[in-house]
């Protein structure tokens, strides 16, 4: 059942980074905003945990033992499970809950379905913003995260996926990586502060007349 689309009297919106890369997006995360949404930073590997430490986000969460999902999703998926009671407690209160996660490896393709089950058990609209991998990282991968976003539109009440294809095709002359991922974080942002946004002006209902940016798809399960 979707999410109700009553505007709350008081907004609560809580920001999650699931994986790696999607942590490094939030980091960026412009201040500013009336709701002024808490940034959390998901990660499964204790390596990662002094880098983290460096990210300016409200909190940082280790799921699973620590050992990481050595981009396995169905590690992800458990290592989130396993977690659950935490990652409500940081869910709990919030009225709009945003994920981001960079798809084909482990811990965002495989985690971020079930928190978004768990931000709807809290009574949250949920909206999900997915980066797709590049050609070249491989068929493997690119199945890896098509079954993860097939996963996700059974949770999420909004998702926007973007394709990081998207950079490589319409940039010209063509960038090298580096400046390709910068600019799918830069995309992921901008259609996540558009969502933040149209919550702060009219609530959920206005979240579902989102428009995504140029190179995005979106699906409503509302």
């Amino acid at each position: 059942m979707p999410t109700t689309l009553n505007t709350p009297t008081k907004m609560n919106v809580k920001i999650l980074g699931i994986g790696g890369g999607a942590c490094n997006i939030i980091r960026s995360f412009p201040s500013g905003y009336d709701t002024n949404p808490e940034l959390i930073a998901v990660y499964s590997n204790n390596s990662e945990k002094i880098l983290m430490e460096r990210f300016k986000t409200t909190a940082n969460l280790l799921i699973g033992d620590g050992s990481g999902t050595n981009a396995d999703p169905a590690c992800g998926s458990k290592a989130a499970e396993d977690s659950s009671a935490e990652l409500k407690a940081h869910l709990q209160g919030a009225n709009l809950v945003i994920l981001i996660a960079c798809m084909g490896g482990g811990t965002g393709t495989g985690a971020t379905p079930v928190i978004a089950r768990l931000a709807r058990e809290c009574g949250a609209y949920v909206a999900g913003i997915c980066t797709i991998p590049f050609n070249r990282e491989g068929q493997l991968r690119q199945q890896k995260a098509a079954d993860g976003i097939e996963q996700l539109k059974g949770q999420a009440d909004l998702l926007v996926t973007i394709p990081n294809e998207f950079i490589s095709s319409t940039a010209k002359p063509a960038p090298g990586i580096l400046d390709m991922f910068k600019q799918m974080d830069e995309l992921v942002l901008q259609v996540s502060q558009e969502i933040l946004q149209k919550y702060e002006t009219g609530g959920i209902a206005e979240i579902q007349a989102t428009i995504p940016v140029e190179g995005a798809s979106c699906f409503s399960s509302s």
